[in-house]
């Protein structure tokens, strides 16, 4: 995987930072020798004890005049949460470690040995770096360019003393990466089929450490999920058995694990679609109708396999809701008394736990 991005990043960034250049003898003496250097971070984010890489890429904005071997220094440091490794396969060959500390907080200096090659062309460096820290902050990488100027070192030149470059604004640039935390939990098993009107779901850890819980999610478009219900940890370090049932209504709804640690950090499981086609239609009735003011009114729901709960809801002739309330429900017949209700004329409707009604409305009138 890191050879590939490593490749795909090679090939971007050569037509990019290979700039023409003209391949005359050099003259460093005539000091517009100008190396920048750009730093970014593959990933931004990267969990704690994984790797990452830095992408160094050097360029020369000079001129006329070449930069030539061991003349560029490049030092890169990292923040307390991330050590540098080394350098990466795929990195430009003239591009040498001069110097690596260890540890977290490290920096690492590299030099362009080339080989004594006269003209050095700038180009690409990857380095490799680990997560070792997790704080809830961006460490910042820090990579500062410097160029030390020559006279031609083929001729017998000496070098001469330190200067930076032309244009300061380029010696310097920094990207930050944020170390993460893997969440301490291992989802070894999540099942989704149909059972009559219901998702039974099933799933199994394999180890939970400060786990917080699961929201089990669906959708009806395996785009846009909602949580239906969260199922609290049991916090085992050798994993645990899950299981729920889902109501649904005929078709296919897709249902997914959302995993919440106790910080807050979560990941997804995958999604799991489940198609139902119930054998019993849902029908109900109101009675009596009419009924009388502050006498009882029932409702009678004949379910299918599969509903456990539905609300009940009544709204008067102005759009007042005046009634929301939820049953339980089981298979085959289910009677519900009503709250009272004053004279006056009423539209009732049931609404199964996913917000679909279930068969019609209907009228129900209260007279005195």
């Amino acid at each position: 995987m890191r050879k590939s991005i490593l490749r795909f990043l090679k090939k971007a960034s050569l037509s990019l930072f290979l700039l023409p250049t003209a391949f005359t003898q050099s003259n460093a003496q005539q000091g517009d020798a100008d190396p920048t250097i750009d730093v970014s971070a593959i990933p931004y984010s990267i969990p704690l004890g994984s790797n990452g890489v830095i992408m160094l890429v050097l360029n020369n904005i000079g001129q006329t005049t070449d930069i030539v071997a061991n003349s560029l220094e490049a030092t890169i440091s990292v923040g307390g949460n991330v050590e540098i490794m080394g350098i990466l396969s795929g990195s430009s060959a003239d591009w040498g470690v001069q110097t690596l500390t260890t540890g977290t907080g490290n920096t690492i200096k590299l030099r362009n040995f080339n080989g004594g090659v006269e003209i050095f062309v700038p180009d690409t460096v990857y380095l490799s770096i680990k997560g070792t820290v997790v704080l809830p902050i961006d460490q910042t990488i820090t990579v500062h360019i410097q160029y030390f100027n020559f006279n031609n070192p083929l001729l017998g030149g000496l070098q001469n003393v330190s200067q930076g470059n032309m244009t300061t604004s380029t010696d310097n640039n920094t990207v930050n990466v944020l170390v993460t935390a893997p969440l301490p939990v291992t989802l070894s098993a999540f099942t989704a089929e149909a059972d009559g009107c219901a998702a039974k779901l099933n799933w199994t850890t394999t180890e939970e450490r400060n786990f917080d819980h699961f929201a089990v999610e669906s959708s009806a478009d395996a785009r846009t999920f909602h949580t239906i219900t969260t199922v609290k940890n049991k916090n085992s370090l050798n994993g645990s058995t899950y299981a729920y049932v889902a109501e649904q209504p005929t078709g296919t709804v897709y249902y997914r694990l959302k995993m919440i640690d106790v910080d807050g950090q979560f990941k997804f499981s995958d999604v799991k679609s489940v198609h139902t086609d119930c054998s019993i239609k849902n029908t109900w009735t109101v009675y009596p109708d009419p009924a009388r003011e502050n006498e009882p009114v029932h409702i009678k729901l004949t379910a299918g396999t599969g509903m456990k709960t539905v609300q009940v809801k009544a709204v008067d002739v102005i759009g007042r809701l005046v009634i929301s309330k939820q049953y339980d429900v089981v298979s085959g017949e289910n009677t519900y008394v009503l709250p009272a209700l004053a004279n006056g004329t009423y539209m009732v409707s049931l609404v199964d736990a996913y917000g679909n009604l279930i068969d019609q409305t209907q009228k129900l009138v209260i007279a005195k």
